[in-house]
């Protein structure tokens, strides 16, 4: 059986939930605050598909992420240290440095 939820302002139904939008909003702290989230409708128009975006203030380069297996952009970390890794280090470097990410 599917479960309805709201993710990111669209209601959606998944086979396989692992995460509360509490820990959804948990990965998104650990992100640049530039974060924006979208949709992108399939091509049979039966399906949603939901991406992230980062855009900094000024735009020098655009790096759109295609992740494999276990690496998307919601895998973000932090270490006792404070600092971050994963998407969330990637997404920081590339803002800092004006590359907008897909």
């Amino acid at each position: 059986k599917m479960t309805v939820i709201e993710l990111y302002g669209k209601e959606v139904d998944l086979d396989c939930v692992n995460a509360t939008p509490a820990d959804l909003e948990a990965i998104d702290d650990l992100l640049p605050g530039l974060i924006q989230h979208g949709w992108i409708k399939s091509a049979d128009g039966q399906r949603w598909t939901h991406y992230r975006k980062y855009i900094p203030p000024k735009v020098k380069a655009v790096l759109v992420y295609q992740h494999g297996i276990q690496g998307h952009s919601g895998v973000a970390h932090k270490l006792a240290s404070g600092r971050v890794t994963n998407f969330a280090l990637l997404s920081k470097e590339c803002i800092e440095r004006g590359i907008a990410i897909y």
